[in-house]
């Protein structure tokens, strides 16, 4: 039977981990492999030009396009999550892991594959044509090797290097030469070892790197593409890991659909982990049995293998001319290849599907009854697929469910078991059509690939609510059992209850089962409302009402009026998360700019000297809103320069201050008064010019004046009042009348207390 369909799709996660199915162990799969190529990721892709806007979209280079998917060289600033959630796919690193035994007489007739599996007997009717190609992707072939002469393909191709040729597959590490003998060593040369098909051309794709046991996984897809694109039939691989790699799962779906089958194998491991190629839906997954036709204690057992096939202590060519006893599944995969390879020799227009029911139902049954995990349909016959019949009987389930196809020998019966049980469905029986109006008679011979359809009819009531044109909750119900409607909440929505239509109109009326029905849930949209206040937090300047839906935005806000103290500057709407509340208050909020003109400093007096008393004159504002207080009203004056602080306050909280700077002198000992120089006697009708005087703290005041005109003595006083010390000097000047004569003699003034005489 075809394995299930393949459902767990893996997208850009890690790249196939590949090694080859000799004796070997696989580490457990992680989300990044253990060896993979660095600073190289890959993608699928439909054209060069596509290439390159993924190389632009994600700021990489490209390296290689072949024509179904793109290499691409990374840094070490990739953010390889972002690439992986996009598609990409690491460029995985596989190893070659086993060594065969030599044998001591490389013309041992001991291939007993050859006759557990009927291929002796085959070879009476066909051995094989070499219009039939098998592409082998590995690590080449010995090309120099006796049994592999005028075998070897010219298209052959080393997908390392891009060269295609016989000399650009030479194998240097052995593997290759192993698997491609099993298929096709030359029969009866009298040397060595026998293939499965004679003539039959051997496409040798080397995809390891030169002289390294290792492989690049973009090596192995592009292989599988040109395998197809260059005329293959049949590919073999030997080889695989437990990582369904999407992109390798596409080429070998793109060779299902142009013809060629893909034979691999399952793996090496002994449990039941699917190995990948094999175990993708379109893959032929080959186990191993021994010479007793026992299953081999390394191969790998699920329910992707469809077949087993004679894979321990296999003889077969190896490198530099010798031969070895190898095990493993990757000498299983190629006993089936070859198989198919000699029946497309017979018939090469045989389509993929004919060739897996034949190839299936002609296998030899092993382990339990039909299908099993361990041999799939059982051991590969090669001579059934030449002598028999088989066609295959399909099923077709309700949605959801499947039942693996049966082959049947042209002119047997089908044997029917039961049917599937569905929970809540009764089985009717099954139909030739989709309608169910033709029963299938289980009496009537198969003659042809036929489709059964199952048919099943609900035991209980289905009741189906649905919401928004979707089915939430399904629930099934026995005849006249009560109902229980669910509780539903959708967030944003108001619940009006369960409907029969979605018109909303017929209002269901809910109460037992009595037959399958519909109900169809009624919810609105939640209108929630948003109010807009003004600058005062009071006064409601907007209101309106929005859904989930629309769009929530806010509306130009209010401009607060400026005060003798502040201006006002908008900064910002104050509200909560929108659609968290049924009804949302939004505030604006503003920044007080304070001005500094609304306030001052009262006139007072900024010097003085020491023990002098000082009355403080305060600050002036010109408004209400706020207050100015001194912040030290006891503070002490000292000698030299002082600062009183005003601290402006608003609400109680200080947004201002202002600075009053007071300087205290040291207070003098002594004050004088000197009068300086000048005349104190003159003739009438000559100029006085006062001189003044000079103190050294405060200042002088002059009282007096002389008239020049009139003839007397005049008294001119000068006095500092300074600190409550007064200091006064007096300076007579003396008029005299203009004589007749004038007087020639000179006579010095002299200087009696402080005043000039003659």
């Amino acid at each position: 039977m075809f394995k299930n369909v393949f459902k767990h799709m893996m997208v850009a996660i890690v790249i196939l981990a590949i090694s080859f199915f000799a004796f070997n162990r696989f580490d457990n799969f992680n989300s990044k492999p253990d060896q993979y190529v660095q600073y190289e990721m890959l993608y699928s892709v439909e054209s060069l030009e596509e290439a390159n806007q993924i190389e632009n979209q994600f700021n990489l280079e490209l390296i290689e396009f072949n024509g179904y998917f793109a290499t691409y060289e990374t840094t070490d600033f990739t953010d390889f999550d972002v690439l992986t959630q996009a598609g990409f796919i690491y460029n995985n690193i596989a190893t070659s892991i086993g060594k065969p035994v030599p044998l001591s007489d490389p013309y041992l007739n001991n291939q007993y594959g050859i006759t557990i599996t009927d291929i002796d007997d085959v070879w009476k009717i066909q051995e094989g044509s070499s219009s039939i190609i098998v592409a082998i992707i590995d690590t080449g072939i010995d090309t120099d090797h006796v049994e592999f002469s005028g075998r070897i393909s010219t298209l052959s191709y080393n997908v390392t290097t891009n060269t295609a040729g016989i000399s650009a597959v030479e194998d240097d590490d052995g593997h290759g030469t192993m698997v491609a003998g099993v298929i096709g060593a030359i029969r009866g040369n009298n040397i060595g070892i026998a293939g499965i098909t004679n003539n039959t051309m051997l496409m040798v794709i080397k995809a390891n790197e030169d002289n390294v046991d290792t492989f690049k996984e973009s090596n192995i897809i592009e292989a599988i593409y040109y395998a197809v694109d260059n005329g293959a039939d049949v590919i073999n691989l030997s080889l695989g890991s437990t990582y369904a790699n999407p992109l390798t799962d596409e080429a070998i779906d793109y060779a299902t659909e142009h013809g060629v089958l893909v034979v691999a194998a399952s793996g090496n491991e002994g449990n039941d982990i699917p190995m990948y190629p094999a175990s993708f839906e379109n893959a032929i997954s080959v186990s191993a049995v021994d010479s007793g036709q026992l299953v081999s204690s390394y191969s790998n057992f699920n329910e992707f293998v469809d077949i087993a096939a004679p894979g321990t202590q296999i003889y077969t060519t190896s490198l530099d001319g010798t031969y070895s006893s190898v095990s493993g599944t990757s000498f299983a995969s190629p006993h089936v290849a070859g198989i198919i390879a000699l029946y497309l020799s017979s018939y090469p227009t045989a389509t993929v599907n004919e060739v897996k029911t034949l190839l299936y139902g002609g296998a030899r049954d092993l382990g339990d009854a039909g299908l099993d995990v361990y041999y799939g349909h059982g051991l590969v016959n090669a001579l059934s697929m030449f002598s028999s019949v088989y066609h295959q009987v399909s099923y077709v389930l309700p949605q959801g469910y499947e039942l693996e196809s049966v082959f049947i020998e042209d002119g047997y019966l089908l044997e029917m078991g039961d049917a599937p049980i569905i929970e809540h469905y009764r089985f009717v029986g099954w139909f030739t059509d989709s309608e169910y109006l033709v029963s299938w008679d289980p009496f009537t011979a198969v003659t042809e690939d036929i489709i059964l359809y199952g048919k099943y009819e609900l035991n209980e009531y289905l009741i189906t609510w649905i919401i928004e044109g979707e089915e939430a909750i399904i629930q099934y119900y026995q005849p006249n059992e009560t109902i229980v409607p669910p509780v539903l909440s959708l967030e944003h929505r108001v619940f009006h209850g369960w409907y029969l239509n979605t018109d909303y109109n017929l209002e269901a009326s809910i109460s037992t089962a009595v037959a399958s029905m519909y109900y169809y849930g009624w919810y609105e949209y939640t209108q929630y409302t948003f109010n807009f206040y003004d600058y005062d937090l009071v006064t409601l300047i907007e209101s309106f009402q929005l859904t989930i839906n629309d769009t929530f935005e806010v509306i130009t806000p209010p401009n607060k009026p400026s005060t003798i103290a502040f201006d006002y500057e908008f900064i910002e709407w104050i509200y909560d998360t929108p659609f968290e509340n049924l009804v949302n208050d939004i505030y604006p909020s503003y920044q007080r700019i304070f001005n500094p003109f609304s306030i001052g400093l009262n006139p007072g007096i900024d010097t003085l000297y020491q023990n002098q008393t000082y009355v403080d004159q305060g600050a002036y504002t010109l408004t209400d809103e706020i207050e100015i207080d001194r912040i030290n009203p006891t503070q002490k004056l000292i000698l030299g320069l002082n600062k009183i602080y005003y601290e402006v306050t608003y609400e109680e909280t200080a947004i201002y201050y202002l600075v009053r700077y007071v300087t205290v002198l040291e207070s003098p000992k002594e004050i004088y008064l000197t009068l300086k120089k000048g005349i104190s006697t003159l003739y009438q009708g000559e100029t006085y010019v006062e001189k003044g005087a000079s103190t050294n703290l405060g200042t002088v005041e002059i009282t007096g004046n002389v008239n020049t005109n009139i003839p007397g003595v005049y008294v001119i006083t000068y006095q500092v009042d300074y600190l409550d010390t007064i200091v006064t000097k007096k300076r007579y000047v003396y008029v005299l009348e203009k004589p007749d004569e004038v007087i020639t003699t000179y006579q010095p003034l002299k200087k009696e207390d402080e005043v000039y005489v003659a």
